[in-house]
């Protein structure tokens, strides 16, 4: 039989190893929580990059259409003059 000294000593060192292992698991989480949020602030950075691209195309598009339908216009009136 365990006097009581054995088991109230042997119950804190099991209270010990569990607050151990738990400090141990929220090193972790937090490790793996920076890790996230990390990738996040880089996809956020990539998506940002893709969309500024995407505007530009937009507006290189537009001015390429202007510009064709300009030129367009101009032929065909060169055309007709011509005739």
């Amino acid at each position: 039989m365990l006097c009581l000294y054995c088991a109230g000593v042997k119950q804190v060192v099991l209270l010990q190893a569990e607050r151990d292992g738990l400090a141990r698991a929220r090193q972790e989480l937090e490790r793996k929580l920076e890790t996230k949020e990390l990738e996040m602030h880089e996809k956020e950075e990539e998506l940002f990059l893709q969309l500024e691209r995407v505007v530009r195309l937009e507006e290189d598009f537009e001015k390429a259409s202007l510009g064709f339908s300009t030129n367009s216009c101009a032929v065909l009136f060169s055309w007709f003059l011509l005739d």
